[in-house]
């Protein structure tokens, strides 16, 4: 048996790019051979914030449960339906007002909005990609800031 993960869901360290892997030595030894070569190390810090992850496990779930709420419900109240949030912490959306994923994307950053083309992810070009990985304080100026820009779309 191989086993392997990584921090980034688990213990919202995305980024940090840090995981593990344990399993057999002749074939971990093969890995770590293969991985010097190909990866540098993981930062000092992003180490020792895994241990602390791993010593403190905080409930990270209940707290993107919560999250994810928040999101779906003003989604919800602007009319806009959403795909999927079902196992990450984004929500996929279509583009409204037949706006392209690049145009609404393109627009929003004028409202001070950070969002990714859809396309990026998938071949559905009118989609946008929102995270809701950010703190509280942060979604609720997001979706004020969403908000003002739909109205002003209308």
């Amino acid at each position: 048996t191989i086993t392997m993960n990584g921090f980034s869901k688990e213990f919202a360290m995305t980024g940090w790019r840090i995981g593990y892997i344990n399993g057999p030595n002749d074939i971990i030894d093969a890995i770590n051979e293969l991985q010097q070569y190909v990866v540098m190390s993981s930062s000092s810090i992003s180490q020792y914030a895994a241990l602390a992850a791993l010593h403190n496990r905080p409930n990270i779930v209940d707290k993107y449960k919560l999250k994810r709420e928040f999101v779906l419900n003003e989604f919800n109240k602007f009319g806009i339906d959403i795909h999927g949030a079902q196992g990450a912490f984004f929500a996929f959306f279509k583009a409204p007002h037949d706006m392209t994923d690049f145009e609404f994307v393109n627009k929003a950053t004028e409202y001070n909005l950070i969002l990714v083309p859809g396309r990026a992810f998938s071949r559905l070009h009118g989609f946008v990609r929102l995270s809701y990985g950010a703190d509280r304080a942060t979604l609720i100026r997001g979706i004020h800031a969403l908000d003002k820009m739909l109205t002003d779309l209308a």
